[in-house]
């Protein structure tokens, strides 16, 4: 049983991505500020303690993984991007307490301006303050769209570890694999890039543009568990969408075989042109689409809750108010998008190039 710590935790999405990838782990404890996120957190996992406000938080309790889809308001397009001058920059403390706890891994997630805010320096930060406090990273841009979702949703997601982590082939422990920085461009939903300084801090200078290139030297192989299920990971629907065969907005020719999609179709003439991209994604969770709209015209949170790839109430049989839902929903990660992501960055920090 591996055991999770999650900051800014929301409604659990990154937890949900853990279910999906199938491993077994146990949510010792989260932190969110938002009274609806913690009712949520709290009543979907029920073993786990909330522990307030992360800026508070000292000496953690040890867990093997910490999560933290942290604030993206700082570097978000839809607000100011004020980054690293933003009240609402965590990351430092992010990295703090995942080293505190002992994590082995920090599984983190934010949009996908984090790269260029404040010219850049908030990414910098970004990768110093994973260096300052012992971890290597990988990370990755990945759209919603490409797990099949009807909406791209790009996301910023990165898998950070520390050597005690395992990060060689879990198989063949000494591994010595090659880190290369790529170019990152955030208007590639496949491009990757990767870094590596261990407890060194001369990280801040870092730049997601440049090009820099480090060997790991050999060691030991903890981890392997919580590596072989993100390596072994396969979401049901990769063989046809994940491919590159079909193309957003399209379906699949293999839906039509699927039950769900024999459930729903014949609901789906009130989405016009949208039916085809809401077939495939009711076909990815396993149940039809709600109304886009209630009856009185405005946009149904259930629908919301539908298109992020949560199971059915998961957010709205917990939380009243229709506003406190939307902004809970809106904050959150896709939890089989980001399965997926993670499973790719464990295949790259395993790969040798």
């Amino acid at each position: 049983m591996i055991k999770i710590g999650a900051l800014c935790a929301g409604y659990g999405g990154l937890e949900l991505a853990l279910q999906h990838i199938g491993t077994q782990t146990e949510l010792a404890w989260f932190s969110d500020t938002d009274n609806h996120a913690n009712h949520v957190m709290s009543t979907r996992f029920k073993t786990s303690v909330g522990l307030g406000d992360l800026t508070k938080i000292s000496n953690p309790p040890s867990v093997d993984v910490v999560t933290a889809g942290f604030p993206c308001q700082p570097v978000s397009q839809a607000g100011k991007r004020l980054g690293m001058e933003d009240e609402r920059w965590l990351i430092d403390d992010v990295c703090r307490i995942g080293r505190e706890a002992g994590a082995k891994f920090l599984l983190l997630e934010n949009v996908s301006g984090i790269c260029t805010a404040n010219g850049g320096h908030a990414f910098s930060r970004v990768v110093s303050a994973l260096a300052e406090n012992g971890f290597s990273a990988e990370w990755t841009h990945l759209p919603a769209a490409e797990v099949g979702a009807p909406h791209n949703r790009l996301r910023w997601f990165c898998l950070a570890y520390t050597d005690s982590g395992g990060h060689g082939c879990p198989q063949n422990c000494g591994t010595v694999g090659r880190l290369d920085i790529r170019n990152e461009s955030e208007t590639r939903e496949r491009e990757r890039s990767r870094t590596q300084f261990g407890n060194r801090s001369d990280a801040s200078h870092a730049d997601p543009n440049s090009a820099s290139k480090q060997t790991w030297g050999d060691t030991g192989c903890g981890g392997e568990c919580f590596w072989q299920e993100l390596m072994g990971y396969s979401p049901s629907f990769a063989d046809s969408y994940l491919s590159g065969r079909v193309q957003h907005g399209r379906s699949c020719a293999d839906e039509t075989k699927h039950p769900a999609f024999k459930r729903c179709s014949d609901g789906h003439d009130r989405f016009g042109q949208y039916g085809p991209a809401i077939a495939r994604w009711e076909f990815v969770v396993g149940r039809c689409a709600p109304d886009a709209v209630d009856a009185s015209g405005r946009l149904n949170a259930s629908f919301v809750e539908w298109m992020m790839g949560l199971p059915e109430g998961w957010v709205t049989d917990i939380v009243d108010s229709r506003t406190a839902q939307l902004k809970l929903l809106g904050n959150g990660v896709v939890p089989q998008q980001a399965a997926h992501a993670f499973r790719i960055l464990a295949q790259q920090a395993t790969s040798e190039n």
